[in-house]
């Protein structure tokens, strides 16, 4: 049977909802995670991978599902509950409704008092056709807000807990590739000398910028990252890196996954990598990117010049 451009495109999405997974599934690992706590979160500056571990409560809570409108409004508790753990689907009455792929809670701080809620987000477009911090910001808002009633009440806000969205970005372009991006809340005087200590610091964005070259980055997590979620690495050099440069411990799962993850990157056609150069090109242009910026992303002429035929 002669494979047609639809079955081609059907068994790419295969191999690439299955990647997705594959990765989901690598970052929630608690050796993983504790590196981007260390690596990310001032309040584990200075903590090893094992007291970063024992400072994330219970198991790191998944789903992968998209952004969807929600019908029906979730009622909210008559009184403030205690929670232990995440759930990953955020609602709020009379709003959509939110995926969240990794989140859980941390403890740091002297006897764990300081109360944190993470999420930990794969992405695999660096432009999906809007702005990746501002939807990290949203996705920060949103856990701030779904405090209520919960960490805090709007009679008092003092309860309300820090948040930070950590952003990993794969197949990044060379110009914000090996780079790691925080964006916070800061006061700006705009008159007078006012000077009071108030508490703004309650949401953190964390950009993490990875490709295939940033393998080999002087900056730990970074290099850590991009091995771990290699496409092209081969198996055996990825689980010895990991191992002995890392020193993330090669469990029964976690080493299932690196395998599954190189076979599906052997599975992913070649021209389906250039049919995604040829999309993010075609969505550069038509975001009105000129052709200097979009050659400092990683791309050629020739692949411009070909995109600007197609969509005449």
């Amino acid at each position: 049977m002669r494979e047609t451009y639809l079955s081609r495109k059907v068994k790419e999405a295969g191999y690439e909802a299955q990647y997705n997974n594959v990765v989901i599934n690598l970052l929630k690992s608690k050796h993983v995670l504790a590196n981007i706590l260390i690596g990310t979160m001032k309040e584990f500056k200075g903590y090893t991978a094992e007291q970063a571990i024992a400072a994330i409560e219970g198991e790191p809570k998944v789903q992968i599902a998209p952004v969807e409108p929600v019908l029906r409004s979730k009622k909210k508790a008559a009184k403030p509950e205690a929670i232990s753990g995440e759930a990953t689907d955020s609602i709020l009455e009379g709003t959509g409704r939110l995926c969240f792929d990794i989140r859980f809670t941390t403890f740091a701080g002297e006897h764990g008092s300081v109360k944190l809620f993470v999420d930990v987000e794969a992405q695999k477009d660096y432009y999906p056709g809007y702005d990746l911090v501002t939807r990290g910001v949203v996705y920060g808002a949103r856990m701030i807000s779904e405090q209520i009633d919960t960490e805090f009440t709007t009679k008092c806000y003092d309860g309300v807990k820090k948040v930070y969205s950590i952003w990993i970005c794969l197949n990044c372009p060379k110009y914000v590739a090996n780079s790691i991006v925080k964006y916070s809340l800061k006061p700006e005087n705009i008159y007078g000398a006012y000077s009071k200590e108030n508490r703004y610091d309650i949401m953190d964005i964390v950009m993490i910028y990875l490709s295939e070259e940033t393998i080999m980055s002087e900056n730990e997590l970074i290099g850590m990252l991009s091995t771990l979620l290699s496409a092209k690495m081969a198996a055996d050099k990825k689980k010895d890196r990991l191992e002995n440069k890392y020193g993330l411990p090669m469990t029964k799962d976690v080493e299932e996954e690196v395998n599954q993850m190189c076979n599906l990157g052997e599975g992913i056609a070649e021209n389906a990598r250039k049919e995604e150069r040829m999309r993010v090109i075609t969505t550069m242009i038509q975001n009105g990117c000129t052709e200097d910026v979009i050659l400092k992303g990683g791309f050629v002429q020739e692949e411009i010049e070909k995109v600007k035929v197609e969509i005449k």
